[in-house]
């Protein structure tokens, strides 16, 4: 038979024969591989001076810890995809055209609202050069502009032309250079201004007719006056000679 002794509130077993080394060597075994498992996840217990079962309930607390901030976790990382394709749906659908081209103009990347106004297939774009797209009467004000971003650095903008779909814009292009990994890279925003100008061409051809009108009224004053004018001097020499 074999004795058991309760020292120190811990339980132990007093071998008196081979089966009973073998069953304390197992036991010694688990609390070693429970020990190691806790030292995996940073918790260090001392089994000679705490119970199993309170080392094994401060396990389950932290797992439950653990649990707490994966759940946690995955809300932080939910949230910021959201974020992600929130900020990049507005990039892709805002009311403003964005690219970036090399220094040869070979376009980078662009936004969808541009690739629209340019008509530009997906396939497409790795061999389109943005320059192609420029009004011909425009191309040398974008080169000057892009000189100027050379020489200076600083931001610049400039008004031309684009040839699109279904039509030509008219756009502001607004555009800054840095270096990508040693390369020179331009970036534009262009907004489109055409609206703005057709109504403006609009209103000046209606100034224009009005001032015809206008300038055709006073023709037709100056005549009035005219021929009232020698009607009274008529009338004024036939009362001169009845007189």
């Amino acid at each position: 038979m074999s004795a058991t002794n309760l020292k120190n509130n811990e339980l132990y077993f007093t071998p008196t024969s081979e089966t009973q080394l073998k069953k304390e060597d197992s036991i010694q075994g688990l609390n070693k591989k429970i020990e190691l498992l806790l030292n995996k996840f940073h918790i260090l217990y001392d089994l000679k001076n705490n119970s199993l079962e309170k080392a094994l309930d401060e396990f389950s607390v932290y797992c439950e810890n653990l649990e707490l901030q994966n759940r946690k976790l995955e809300n932080a990382n939910y949230e910021l995809e959201n974020n992600q394709k929130h900020y990049s749906e507005l990039f892709e659908f805002a009311s403003i055209g964005y690219v970036t081209y090399k220094d040869d103009m070979t376009i980078l990347s662009m936004n969808e609202t541009l690739d629209k106004m340019l008509g530009i297939g997906e396939e497409d774009k790795a061999k389109v050069i943005f320059t192609d797209f420029i009004h011909p009467d425009d191309k040398k004000n974008f080169v000057l502009h892009l000189e100027s971003l050379k020489k200076t650095g600083k931001t610049s903008s400039c008004l031309i032309k684009i040839t699109g779909v279904p039509k030509d814009y008219t756009v502001r292009v607004e555009s800054n250079a840095f270096k990508d990994k040693g390369q020179l890279v331009f970036r534009s925003a262009i907004a489109d201004l055409s609206q703005e100008y057709e109504l403006a061409e609009k209103l000046d051809e209606t100034n224009q007719k009005l001032a015809l009108q206008n300038s055709t009224l006073s023709e037709y004053k100056r005549r009035l006056e005219a021929t009232m004018l020698a009607g009274n001097i008529a009338w004024w020499q036939m009362n001169i000679k009845t007189g």
